[in-house]
C-alpha cells in the first residue's frame, strides 16, 4: 500500500480496538485458570498460548516411576566407534587387494592354459606397463633438455649478436677517427 492510500485511524479507534484485544486475552486467561481449578489435582495441564504466556513451573517435570522398564546403552556401543568404522575401512581395502591379486592370478592361469608357456600373462602385462612407463619418463626428461639447451642457445647468439654490433661499431669509430686524422684528407686536387 502507498502512503497516499493509506487511511488515518483516529485515536478513539485505536483504543477501542485495543481495549478489545485485551479484553480478549484476559478472557483466555481467565478460561484456562478456571479449567486449571476444574481438572483432578493429579492431572496438570499447561496451556501455551498468546494470552496465557507463562514460564513452566519445576513440578511440571514428574519423576518416572520406579515400575518402568530402564533400557541401558551397553557401553561398548557408546565407545570406539571410530575404531569400529577404521577396523572395517581396513578391512574393506584388505579385501579389495585380495580380489585384485586373485583376479591378476586367474588371468595368469588362463594364460598358462592357453598358450603352454610358465610365464603368466600379468606378469607380462605388468613389465609391459612398467617399461612404457620408464620410457613416458625418459621422454619427458629429454624434451625439457632440449629445451633447456635451446634456450641457452638462443641465450648465446644473443651475447654473439651483442658483441659483433659493439665490435662493428667499434670499427666505425677507428675508421671516422681515422678518416678525421688522414693529412689527404685537406688536400684538394
Amino acid at each position: 500500500m502507498n502512503t497516499e492510500q493509506m487511511t488515518v485511524l483516529d485515536p478513539s479507534s485505536l483504543r477501542v480496538y485495543k481495549k478489545k484485544k485485551m479484553d480478549r486475552d484476559q478472557a483466555v486467561a481467565e478460561w484456562i485458570k478456571d479449567v486449571e481449578r476444574q481438572t483432578q489435582p493429579t492431572q496438570r495441564i499447561q496451556f501455551k498460548s498468546e494470552a496465557a504466556k507463562r514460564a513452566l513451573q519445576k513440578n511440571a517435570l514428574i519423576a518416572p516411576d520406579e515400575t518402568c522398564q530402564i533400557h541401558r546403552v551397553p557401553r561398548r556401543l557408546l565407545m570406539n566407534h571410530h575404531d569400529r568404522l577404521r577396523h572395517l575401512q581396513q578391512t574393506a581395502d584388505k579385501i579389495q587387494s585380495l580380489s585384485q591379486t586373485d583376479q591378476e592370478a586367474r588371468v595368469g592361469r588362463v594364460a598358462m592354459v592357453g598358450t603352454g608357456e610358465r610365464t603368466p600373462l600379468a606378469g607380462m602385462v605388468q613389465l609391459v606397463l612398467l617399461m612404457h612407463r620408464t620410457l613416458h619418463a625418459q621422454e619427458q626428461q629429454a624434451s625439457q633438455k632440449i629445451h633447456q639447451l635451446e634456450s641457452l642457445l638462443a641465450d648465446e647468439r644473443h651475447k654473439r649478436q651483442v658483441a659483433l654490433d659493439q665490435l662493428e661499431a667499434l670499427k666505425k669509430k677507428k675508421w671516422m677517427i681515422k678518416k678525421m686524422n688522414d693529412p689527404h684528407r685537406l688536400v684538394r686536387k
